[in-house]
């Protein structure tokens, strides 16, 4: 079942939301503010959030550039404005923030549920993708390179690993390109998605020590390769082998005090 966070501060008007979405076969997390709804993010992990945009403590706007800057490893959960404030100033501002619909009140509830329920059903598509992607990416990896005896069946793909020098991929790197893939390493920077969509790779590395690739570049690499097909993966230090957070994207995880061999493992 699909979790739904609701962010609004007026209890009234949040309980039929929420009722609303119940009805329509959908599990609930409430927030009366940004902060709580942050909060409720980090906590229950939701498909999807619905959020005012005036509210005392933190705004919606300011929810989302939160989320957007601490937490990226939540980019891709589709977020929609509900607001009184219709003018096309806000509506371009909550775009540039990147919310994927904005919808106005009083609430059209078979407008909102519609969106939620399409909005979900491409999560879905792009989830099994990036499933199917990485199916793909564990059996090519595993195949035996060029020259060995199963060599019929294997594909070279293209991988890009986005590092600035300071993370040791060398291993990874050169593990794979004896298999026979080609590999391209690039550092993060203005032109990182320029570069990404002139190599349309089969999968995405990111080192997550790479200095050179901020946050916010960070996230537009996942909803890049949301868009377009292609698994992001965070090679992560030993410290965050355990965040429960970058499985929610498909990351697979890399311990650096490992080998390659442990990081292909983590695949399956």
């Amino acid at each position: 079942m699909h979790r739904i966070l609701c962010v609004e501060d007026e209890p009234d008007l949040r309980a039929q939301i929420v009722e609303e979405i119940q009805d329509a076969g959908y599990e609930t997390v409430e927030a009366a503010n940004g902060a709580q709804g942050i909060e409720a993010v980090l906590q229950y992990e939701p498909d999807l959030i619905i959020c005012d945009i005036t509210m005392p403590v933190m705004n919606g706007y300011e929810m989302l550039m939160a989320l957007r800057e601490r937490y990226p490893q939540y980019a891709e959960i589709p977020f929609v404005y509900l607001s009184a404030l219709g003018e096309r100033d806000r509506v371009i501002a909550g775009r540039q923030l990147g919310a994927d619909e904005y919808l106005t009140k009083p609430i059209d509830y078979e407008v909102l549920l519609t969106s939620i329920e399409s909005r979900l059903a491409q999560m879905d598509r792009i989830n099994e993708t990036k499933r199917q992607t990485l199916a793909k990416l564990v059996k090519t990896i595993n195949a035996p390179g060029p020259g060995g005896d199963e060599d019929n069946g294997f594909q070279s793909m293209t991988v890009v690993v986005i590092d600035d020098g300071r993370t040791d991929v060398d291993e990874v790197c050169r593990l794979l390109a004896l298999m026979g893939h080609g590999v391209v390493r690039i550092s993060g920077g203005t032109n990182v998605f320029d570069q990404l969509d002139e190599l349309t790779p089969d999968a995405v590395l990111v080192s997550y020590d790479s200095m050179a690739l901020g946050s916010d570049q960070l996230a537009r690499v996942v909803k890049m390769g949301r868009g377009v097909g292609f698994p992001t993966i965070l090679l992560v230090p030993p410290s965050f082998s355990r965040m429960k957070a970058y499985e929610t994207l498909g990351f697979s995880e890399f311990d650096e005090g490992d080998t390659a061999g442990s990081w292909l493992d983590t695949l399956d």
